[in-house]
């Protein structure tokens, strides 16, 4: 970075081509070639130290100094010094110089031009190692070399400090479990010379976790690299600053908490406000005092996460069925949360299927808030289900809930049907068979719609009643049902044998129809 050699037989051999037309001192010096001495005052901005001391939030450890001329490149100087102390003396030729400066990088960065300083990054470093090198510092300014100079360094922190303590109110319902504390979205590099806003799919998801033991939280400093997310004009009350309101990549604290069992997530985002601003800052103090009151469905920075079963199994099924059951994941006031659901099976042999997809056990699938799922369930031999699912947010935190029933052997009661009709009375005659079994059959009636009389193998019967049939044989039965609707009707009738098997049958019949319409219930 420097050019004062060549800069000086430059100087020799002009003085030797006008020595004819010149005396020695009328020869111009060019400015370049005028050196003076320039002091600079090591300044750090202002920011109160860490109150436990293990930060010195002004100390300078290294320092590296880029002075780029303006105008004459070559007479450009770098300067690296350990525990430079107040003040730094060097000589440098004079001129205009565009300065950078870097404290407490670790080491000698090298050889850099102005264009690479001006993206140079740090890594985010952890309390130990920056109690050993200090906290990141940085300068540009533009200095002006002529005659000896003193002017200030003023070292600006790259980082922002933190100030965190959380307590519990005294109105906090019994039962609400305080478990970690973490910062999430904080950036994993800082950038010196320029605005630090890292992209989303490079930040730290979870930062210096803290666990919670006994509701009791230690007041904590946190030292975070810049963060400029801007503002929401849109946030006029601190209980809007939740995560639809939030810029993409804002950094937040974030209270992993339980209320009986059910996750709750608190999410508490920086900025220079309590309203609008999601910008954090290089060499700042935040202090957040938080104090958590409990749930509140008003409070849109607080988030539960639940999974209804909002339609179980039936109590039972045979092996050639389907169980079925509905559940709906929610998160609150986090409409485009994280969420995953999987299973375990507790008991049982089988398959699930998930809104019609293979869902083996021990996967994780990624679900919506806010929208039901429709689990399938088949088990080819019977015994004893149930299973437990689990829904997990992004931070795996998890709510959990059961579902059983039990698989009998196949149905063994068959059934087939025929239909006809002559002039207003229509017959589905049904039949039945079941291998092996000598018993009677019993056919239930009941009326789902509509009217009409209803006899079953000429026996008139009324919704509620039942037939007895006579004694199966080889070759099955054949029982007639005679149904003369008034208008639109629908009735249902259920076969059943003595030991529990039964298949239900839907007829339906249209006001002046000809078209009957027998339907097989399904039991879920």
């Amino acid at each position: 970075m420097t050019i004062r050699k060549y800069l000086f037989q430059s100087f020799l051999a002009l003085c030797c081509t006008l020595v004819g037309c010149l005396s020695a001192h009328d020869v111009p010096v060019p400015e370049t070639e005028r050196e003076t001495t320039l002091t600079l005052r090591l300044s750090p901005e202002a920011m109160t130290r860490s109150g436990d001391g293990t930060v010195q939030e002004s100390a300078v450890h290294d320092l590296s100094l880029y002075f780029f001329h303006k105008t004459t490149p070559e007479a450009s100087e770098r300067l690296y010094l350990k525990n430079p102390g107040g003040r730094v003396s060097l000589s440098l030729p004079t001129g205009d110089y565009e300065l950078f400066a870097l404290a407490n990088t670790g080491g000698d960065p090298g050889e850099l031009t102005a264009e690479r300083l001006a993206a140079y990054t740090l890594p985010l470093r952890n309390d130990e190692e920056l109690a050993r090198g200090g906290i990141a510092m940085s300068a540009r300014q533009s200095v002006r070399v002529e005659g000896a100079t003193e002017i200030p360094l003023r070292l600006e922190r790259c980082l922002a400090r933190l100030d965190l303590s959380v307590s519990l109110g005294e109105e906090c319902p019994p039962g609400l479990e305080l478990h970690s504390i973490a910062l999430r979205s904080v950036p994993a590099t800082l950038t010196p010379f320029a605005d630090n806003r890292p992209a989303t799919e490079t930040l730290l998801s979870g930062f210096d976790q803290q666990e919670i033991a006994d509701n009791s939280v230690p007041a904590r400093t946190y030292y975070l690299p810049e963060n400029l997310r801007g503002t929401n004009p849109a946030v006029t009350e601190p209980r809007l600053r939740d995560m639809a309101h939030a810029p993409e990549g804002a950094t937040f604290v974030h209270i992993h908490a339980s209320f009986m069992g059910v996750p709750l997530n608190y999410y508490i985002f920086l900025g220079s406000n309590t309203t609008d601003d999601f910008n954090l800052r290089r060499n700042r103090h935040y202090r957040m005092e938080v104090t958590v009151r409990g749930v509140s469905n008003d409070d849109c920075r607080v988030s539960m996460t639940t999974l209804l079963l909002s339609e179980g199994f039936a109590p039972e099924y045979d092996c050639s069925q389907t169980a079925a059951l509905k559940l709906l994941p929610f998160c609150t006031n986090d409409p485009d949360a994280a969420l995953y659901l999987s299973y375990e099976l507790v008991e049982g042999t089988g398959r699930a299927l998930l809104d019609g997809s293979d869902f083996p056990q021990g996967t994780r699938r990624r679900v919506v808030s806010d929208t039901p799922l429709e689990v399938g369930y088949t088990q080819s031999e019977p015994g004893d289900v149930r299973m437990r699912f689990t829904l997990s947010d992004a931070y795996g935190n998890p709510v959990t809930v059961d579902a059983s029933t039990v698989f009998r052997a196949a149905n063994p009661l068959t059934v087939a049907y025929g239909t006809s009709k002559v002039g207003m009375v229509a017959t589905v005659t049904f039949r039945i068979g079941e291998p092996g079994y000598t018993g009677r059959f019993t056919i239930a009636y009941r009326n789902v719609s509509g009217s009409g009389s209803v006899s079953i193998d000429g026996a008139k019967i009324v919704s509620g009643g039942s037939k007895t049939t006579g004694y199966n044989t080889a070759t099955g039965l054949s029982v007639p049902v005679d149904i003369t609707p008034s208008g639109d009707y629908r009735g249902r009738f259920t076969i059943s044998d003595s030991g529990g098997h039964s298949r239900t049958y839907e007829v339906s019949i249209a006001s002046g129809g000809r078209d009957i319409t027998v339907t097989e219930i399904i039991a879920q």
